[in-house]
């Protein structure tokens, strides 16, 4: 199986299948590669990792996905090879229907639907952006995670501040428990790629 292949079955968007550490080009206007370095590290510790920042377009999913590879990549001798990308946006819609319980909706996002076992690790897109009344199920998934020791990578569009008003201050417990919460506060400087 290819890496491509690999990447398309853990839900990774095409657009971010080529993202790694190495390929993340660092913006002009900071030195960030300690905290790049430290991201990698958590991912290859299976560390917690949410990376929040209200401003769009400075790489978070690109840093999100590369630790959901690197994550899979110390773990792929181990036959560990359940991880799973999903984007809280469209996650939001199943968590918000009427009718849908909670152990439907956690079998739906934390089991692998191919071999049945519990993810290794999850990759959320966009945390904080369920809607107000699903944020509940959202909790739940987070403590399950801790429950069933899934690592958790997520990217958030707020900041680390409101983020953790957003969440109840057990679940807040639950991530500096088991990881960092990272704020990206960096900009690209006009004309830079990611």
């Amino acid at each position: 199986m290819n890496s491509r292949s690999i990447l398309s079955r853990m839900g990774i968007p095409r657009a971010y299948q080529h993202c790694t550490f190495e390929a993340f080009k660092l913006p002009a206007a900071a030195d960030i590669s300690g905290l790049v370095e430290q991201i990698k590290a958590a991912a290859e510790a299976q560390k917690w990792i949410i990376l929040a920042s209200p401003t769009t377009g400075i790489g978070k999913t690109h840093l999100a996905c590369a630790a959901l590879a690197r994550a899979w990549w110390v773990n792929r001798q181990k036959g560990e090879a359940s991880y799973r990308f999903h984007s809280v946006r469209r996650l939001g819609l199943d968590l918000d229907m009427a009718g849908v319980g909670l152990s439907e909706v956690l079998d739906k996002v934390l089991t692998d639907e191919d071999f049945g076992g519990t993810l290794h690790s999850v990759l959320f897109d966009e945390l904080g952006r369920e809607p107000e009344r699903a944020r509940q199920k959202m909790e739940c998934i987070i403590d399950e995670c801790h429950q069933k020791n899934v690592q958790l990578i997520a990217t958030s569009n707020l900041s680390s501040a409101d983020f953790r008003e957003l969440y109840d201050p057990p679940i807040i417990r639950r991530i500096d428990d088991n990881g960092l919460i990272i704020d990206c506060n960096w900009t690209y400087k006009q004309g830079a790629t990611k």
